[in-house]
C-alpha cells in the first residue's frame, strides 16, 4: 500500500475503494508514511485531496496529532483548508493534549527549524499568525505572552 501512497501513477484508482471498505487502515498507512518521511507529506496531501478525505484523515487520535498538525498547516498553505475553524474546533474537543502538540509544533517549526533545515515543510507568517490569534483566544493572557515574547525574542535575534 505504501508504494501507492508515495508515487504510484494509479494511487487514486487503488486507494480510493480502500479508503470507502477500511477507512482506518488507510488512515494508519497514511500516517506511517509520514512518520517514516515526513518530506512525503506534499504528496501525501494531494493523494488525500483527491479522493477527498482531508477533514476525515485530520480526524485522528491523540498520538497522531503531530501529523493532523502538520498536514492542516500545508492545506491551509495551499489555501484549500480553513486552518483556523479547524484548530479552534480541535482545541474545543480535546483542550490540553492539542494544545501542548500546537506549543511543540510551533517550537519544532519557528524555533529549531533554521537548526534543522532538513525537516519537513516550512511554516510561512501568515500560517504561524493562525497558530499564534487562536492560542490567543484559547488559553490564558498570561501563558500566551510568555509565548509570544519568547517567539519574538527569537526572531528578533536570529533573523
Amino acid at each position: 500500500m505504501n508504494q501507492f501512497l508515495t508515487s504510484h501513477a494509479n494511487s487514486s484508482i487503488v486507494l480510493a475503494p480502500l479508503a470507502s471498505l477500511n477507512f482506518e487502515l488507510f488512515q494508519q498507512n497514511v500516517i506511517y508514511c509520514f512518520k517514516r518521511d515526513p518530506s512525503t507529506l506534499s504528496r501525501l496531501l494531494d493523494l488525500i485531496q483527491d479522493l477527498r478525505l482531508l477533514p476525515q484523515v485530520l480526524h485522528t487520535k491523540v498520538d497522531d496529532f503531530p501529523f493532523a498538525i502538520e498536514l492542516a498547516s500545508l492545506a491551509s498553505r495551499r489555501e484549500v483548508f480553513n486552518l483556523e475553524k479547524w484548530l479552534n474546533e480541535q482545541i474545543q474537543q480535546y483542550r490540553a493534549p492539542f494544545i501542548k502538540c500546537c506549543l511543540e509544533f510551533l517550537s519544532d517549526k519557528v524555533v529549531q527549524a533554521p537548526m534543522n533545515a532538513d525537516k519537513a515543510v516550512p511554516l510561512s507568517i501568515e500560517i504561524v499568525s493562525i497558530f499564534l490569534r487562536v492560542l490567543h483566544s484559547n488559553i490564558g493572557f498570561h501563558f500566551f505572552s510568555l509565548l509570544f515574547f519568547s517567539l519574538f525574542f527569537f526572531f528578533f535575534f536570529f533573523f
